[in-house]
């Protein structure tokens, strides 16, 4: 979901295969930042609503 300020425009997919940074049996943290044209942002200056799926396949 875009919040409402960009309702209905089409948002593609990041998808990453993390199978060789995980081994069977361990636990895998899996963490994102969101950096605005990739630096940091000021303080309190934004957020992010983000919804994501990890999908795991055996």
């Amino acid at each position: 979901m875009r919040q409402d300020w960009c309702p209905g425009q089409q948002v593609k997919p990041y998808v990453v295969d993390v199978t060789a940074n995980v081994k069977l049996g361990d636990k895998a943290t899996v963490s994102y930042r969101g950096l605005p044209n990739g630096n940091e942002p000021p303080d309190n200056a934004s957020s992010i609503a983000m919804s994501s799926y990890l999908v795991i396949c055996k």
